[in-house]
């Protein structure tokens, strides 16, 4: 995750938290699929996607990703 961390502060405007459309960037999150993943957004507002697989990441094992769906 360290990747995502520097990435996120990285996207934020000197001095503030504020990415290219004056949003604060997400904090990095483990999602189900094992994967750290955030986002942030363009000067024009579109979304951005990144990701960062382990080695427990369901695309770089291999493997299905469950979710409890409770």
């Amino acid at each position: 995750m360290p990747r995502l961390r520097k990435c996120s502060s990285t996207l934020a405007e000197p001095g503030g938290r504020r990415d290219a459309a004056g949003v604060e960037p997400m904090e990095p999150q483990l999602g189900a699929d094992g994967s750290w993943k955030m986002w942030a957004h363009d000067p024009d507002g579109t979304s951005l996607g990144f990701h960062q697989y382990t080695p427990e990441s369901s695309q770089y094992a291999g493997a299905d990703c469950r979710v409890d769906r409770g």
